[in-house]
């Protein structure tokens, strides 16, 4: 099924952790995730969830995964993603969503997801059939991390993660032993529908990893000092820095501005 592509990306890209507060609508991606050994830490709330993921980010060479369900599991998740994207680190967010045939018609949960993310996030996509797993979510990790690095988010429908024999007896029994034309062609619809959905997987090239910079140890060796100043007074705090002295505060009060 899709949640286990998923899985096999996320384990091709070396991530250890999969952050995440457990919802119907993402756990396929969470059973593939633990049969492959990735460690899947459940947390008590999906903000939570991405900044476990941001710390990953910051703390080690691996893109930090959080993943959530549809609806208010995503809208949870706003300011950490805000932070992430301030703080510029790599990090990829899954999100769960109605089936695709659902969407915009009164469903567990369903909202203009990608509308609220907008602005927020380095990338965004809905994955809309299971083909396309694998290539979207290898894109969003590469995107995540070249460049200037942020946070990607990746929609991924339910019917796209659960078994394809699953979401086909669920979507077909609604018209079954029916004969009207009405019931007929909604039949029809679903047919094609589920035979786009379920497009036969195409082969993938290796996943395109992206070599981030590391952090550097050596001290800083040279800088252009502001003419008012000389070098000498450059003062050495650690291996990695240096910095200025700080400026004499005005002996004057401050005055309020009273328009």
């Amino acid at each position: 099924h899709g949640g286990d592509l998923v899985a096999e990306v996320l384990a091709a890209h070396k991530v250890r952790f999969v952050f995440t507060l457990i919802g119907g609508h993402v756990s396929p991606i969470l059973v593939g995730s633990k049969a492959r050994g990735i460690r899947v830490i459940d947390v008590r709330h999906e903000a939570t969830a991405v900044f476990a993921a941001d710390a990953v980010s910051r703390l080690s060479d691996a893109v930090g995964v959080a993943c959530v369900t549809a609806g208010p599991g995503l809208t949870n998740t706003l300011t950490a993603v805000k932070n992430a994207q301030m703080a510029q680190s790599p990090l990829v967010l899954l999100g769960g969503a109605t089936a695709g045939i659902l969407k915009g018609r009164g469903s567990l949960q369903d909202i203009d997801q990608q509308s609220l993310f907008r602005g927020q996030v380095k990338w965004q996509v809905t994955v809309s059939r299971v083909c396309d797993i694998v290539p979207t979510l290898d894109e969003a990790f590469h995107i995540a991390q070249s460049g200037v690095p942020g946070p990607v988010f990746v929609e991924l429908p339910i019917d796209v993660l659960y078994p394809a024999p699953r979401i086909r007896k669920e979507l077909l029994s609604k018209v079954d032993g029916k004969t009207d034309f009405g019931s007929r062609a909604l039949g029809l619809y679903f047919k094609y529908y589920l035979s786009r959905l379920h497009k036969p997987r195409r082969r993938h090239a290796a996943p395109r990893l992206v070599r981030r910079a590391r952090r550097c140890c050596a001290p800083l060796s040279c800088c252009a000092p502001p003419s008012d100043r000389s070098s000498s007074s450059v003062r050495r705090l650690s291996p990695t820095r240096r910095t200025w002295p700080p400026s004499p505060t005005p002996s004057a009060p401050l005055a309020c501005p009273c328009g």
